[in-house]
């Protein structure tokens, strides 16, 4: 299940910081503004404003948010914007490549992880992409080695 853990701050008179993470070992998170007037997850910020300061384990609450009661069980991926192989060229070390790669695989085969069509698609992609880079910084290098 994709557990999330919101910190809850006050950002003004009229606002809350809310920053949402995963459960460890995921350390990246989200941070967002909470409005007087908003609701988070369909939680109204009366509710997120009495835990100002705590942290709050977001599966025991009743909500729309992933892994809440009443929510997803499963973490939802609607667009892959970037990952471990975002800025790769051939150049870049194969090693490292393979590496995202593996990681990226990784992802897709995770349980935990409800990938929308496009999202995994976008995925796949840049495995695509990765091994092309792969390719041809072989080609490259092996050009350079006949060269010298």
């Amino acid at each position: 299940m994709a557990t999330q853990f919101a910190t809850i701050q006050k950002k003004d008179k009229n606002a809350l910081w809310i920053e949402l993470r995963y459960e460890a070992p995921k350390e990246e998170y989200t941070g967002l503004r909470l409005e007087r007037s908003d609701r988070l997850f369909d939680v109204p910020f009366e509710k997120w404003e009495q835990h100002t300061g705590q942290t709050i384990d977001l599966s025991t609450w009743e909500g729309t948010g992933e892994g809440m009661i009443g929510g997803p069980t499963k973490q939802q991926i609607e667009f892959y914007l970037d990952g471990p192989l975002a800025f790769i060229a051939a150049f870049t070390d194969e090693k490292e490549i393979r590496n995202g790669i593996k990681e990226l695989r990784q992802w897709l085969k995770d349980e935990n992880i409800d990938f929308s069509k496009n999202a995994r698609n976008q995925i796949e992609e840049e495995i695509r992409y990765a091994n092309y880079c792969i390719k041809e910084g072989r080609k490259f290098r092996n050009n350079q080695k006949k060269k010298c």
